[in-house]
């Protein structure tokens, strides 16, 4: 899940994203939790979020990150994001290091006890950039 090198025009945002990218992929491996991020860049449609994340249960992220606290979104990244949320999909705007361990405390290692307790026994492959990985039984 290398998603710096996927968004290279934000490069200025990558002290932020190499972290999420860090901690995401350490804490979800650590739990087994098998998960999907990825970046759209669409021609033509700007204001989409950085990031998508799927989780289990249908849980899906869209993420938008900025340098540091005094960055806001643009007027289309705020119109997209609030069109999201409208529509019932969970958005987060990921500014800092303790923003990314709040978004990960909130609502990734909640999913932590589920899978290591085995209650999700089907799941016995993961896939992250290094291809797939096997659930340790």
């Amino acid at each position: 899940m290398d998603m710096g090198a996927a968004m290279t025009k934000h490069t200025i945002e990558s002290g932020v994203v190499a972290y999420f990218n860090r901690v995401l992929e350490r804490v979800l491996k650590e739990a087994y939790v098998p998960y999907l991020c990825f970046s759209i860049t669409p021609r033509g449609r700007k204001g989409l979020p950085d990031a998508t994340l799927c989780l289990p249960d249908g849980k899906v992220f869209f993420i938008e990150f900025k340098r540091n606290e005094k960055v806001a979104p643009s007027p289309g990244q705020k119109n997209i994001m609030l069109r999201l949320f409208g529509l019932g999909h969970r958005t987060a705007l990921l500014r800092s290091k303790a923003d990314v361990d709040d978004f990960i405390e909130e609502y990734i290692k909640p999913l932590s006890g589920r899978f290591v307790e085995g209650t999700w026994t089907k799941y016995r492959w993961c896939v992250n950039e290094e291809g797939l990985w096997k659930r340790d039984n």
